[in-house]
């Protein structure tokens, strides 16, 4: 009984603070200065989850913030702000990044990235800048351990939990650092997690519409600064780096 408790804790832990990091040996044992390159796949649409007093309140929509080039930029603040024992390069250019979209890490707690029919071009591009692993920020699927209710949610966005008329809304983000061995073109070690920050108006999701076309409602450095925290805190978990974060 004491061991079935034990699990069950364990596995609660996971579910609330995000997925514990693994191949953290593995990264450990990769000789200094090998190249890694850095590639973001978190998509251009920004969520917009709205948890109201019931299931029956809450609405789900997205804003195409394409515009904003989010993934350049995550892997711009990635690459230009983290010290790292390897060689940490971004790409010249991804062709195919508006194919991909979306990259997401599946599972219950032994998160697999999924590179779905990607995974040739993503591959053959790393060995074009003759990379040996690839580090790759992607998204998965997370409980609502902010307000403590069923829903569930991935990517980036906005969040706002209106109960009985009252509003209380943040920004979210969910990363993973995946990182991938070129020569074996296997997965060797990943880590996710799941910010928060604290959003300056308390009801914007009240007006879905509004907010999802008017991004003036939206600013784009709160969502880089945040994305790129995450992002570093989870391949900084695996070893990647030891650079300091200011959240």
């Amino acid at each position: 009984m004491k061991k079935v408790f034990v699990l069950i804790l364990c596995l609660t832990i996971l579910l609330v603070n995000g997925c514990a990091s693994s191949g953290v040996k593995f990264v450990q044992s990769i000789p200094d200065a090998r190249k890694v390159l850095v590639m973001s796949f978190l998509g251009d649409n920004l969520n917009l989850e709205l948890i109201g007093t019931t299931v029956f309140n809450n609405k789900h929509d997205a804003a195409d913030v394409g515009i904003w080039s989010i993934d350049d930029a995550i892997e711009m603040s990635f690459s230009e702000n983290v010290t790292s024992r390897f060689a940490l390069v971004r790409a010249k250019s991804i062709p195919f990044r508006k194919d991909v979209g979306q990259l997401k890490s599946e599972g219950f707690t032994n998160y697999i990235l999924k590179l779905r029919d990607h995974k040739t071009k993503i591959y053959d591009l790393a060995r074009s800048e003759k990379a040996d692993y690839i580090l790759i920020f992607s998204t998965y699927n997370s409980t609502d351990d902010k307000f403590r209710t069923s829903v569930s949610y991935e990517g980036y966005g906005v969040l706002q939990r209106s109960i009985f008329g009252i509003s209380r809304s943040v920004i979210y983000a969910c990363v993973c650092s995946t990182v991938l061995d070129v020569a074996s073109e296997q997965q060797v070690a990943r880590g996710c997690d799941v910010k928060y920050q604290e959003f300056p108006e308390k009801n914007p999701l009240d007006s879905i519409p509004a907010i999802k076309n008017d991004l003036r409602y939206l600013n784009k450095d709160d969502f880089v600064k945040l994305i790129s925290t995450v992002a570093k805190w989870t391949s900084k978990a695996i070893g990647i780096h030891s650079t300091e974060i200011n959240q």
